[in-house]
C-alpha cells in the first residue's frame, strides 16, 4: 500500500537530473552526479530559510489563502506541463544524428523528473500552509514558516532549471525546423 505513494523515487529521479552534461554526450552509460549542483539545490534555499526565520519573519495569516491558491494553480500548470512534456517525447524528430536523439531523450527524461519534482514541491507547500491555517496560531507558525521557506526557496529554483531546460529544448527544436 504504501509502495503506491512513496514519493522517494521522484526526489531521487530529480537529484540525478544533477550531472555533466558534456560528460554524458560522449558516453551515455555515465552520468556521473555534480555535487556543487545539489548542494547548491539543497543549500542555498536552506540559508533563505534560516536567514528568515533568525529575522524574525513569519507567514502573515491574511496570506495563507492567496498562497495556497497560487501553489495550486502552479500545480495544475505544472501537471499540464507534465503532459507536454509527454506528448513531446512521443513525437518523431526525423533524421538526425543519434547524439542529437540521445541528448532530447536526455533533456525530455530530466525534464520530466523536474516538473514531477515540483508537482510534489507544490503539494508539499499546500499542506504546510494549510497546517499553518489550521493550526495553534503561537506553537505552529514559526515551524510551518520556515518550512514554507524552505520549500518555496527550492520550488523557485526547480522552476528556474525546468525554464532553462525548456528552452534548451524547444530551442533545439526550433533550430531544426
Amino acid at each position: 500500500m504504501l509502495e503506491r505513494i512513496n514519493i522517494a523515487i521522484v526526489i531521487r529521479d530529480h537529484f540525478r537530473t544533477f550531472y555533466n552534461y558534456r560528460e554524458r554526450i560522449h558516453n551515455s552509460d555515465r552520468r556521473r552526479l555534480n555535487m556543487f549542483e545539489i548542494i547548491v539545490q539543497l543549500f542555498v534555499p536552506a540559508a533563505v530559510a534560516i536567514a528568515l526565520w533568525r529575522a524574525g519573519v513569519t507567514l502573515p495569516e491574511s496570506s495563507l489563502g492567496t498562497l495556497i491558491t497560487a501553489l495550486a494553480v502552479f500545480g495544475a500548470l505544472l501537471f499540464n506541463l507534465l503532459i507536454l512534456v509527454y506528448d513531446v517525447a512521443g513525437r518523431p524528430i526525423g533524421a538526425v544524428l543519434d547524439e542529437v536523439r540521445n541528448a532530447r531523450k536526455w533533456t525530455l527524461q530530466d525534464l520530466h523528473s523536474n516538473v514531477a519534482f515540483a508537482v510534489l514541491l507544490t503539494l508539499l507547500s499546500i499542506v504546510d500552509l494549510v497546517l499553518a491555517a489550521v493550526g495553534e496560531k503561537g506553537s505552529i507558525v514559526q515551524p510551518t514558516s520556515l518550512a514554507f521557506f524552505y520549500l518555496g526557496s527550492l520550488f523557485v529554483l526547480t522552476l528556474l532549471l525546468i525554464l532553462r531546460r525548456m528552452h534548451m529544448l524547444l530551442s533545439s527544436d526550433i533550430a531544426r525546423r
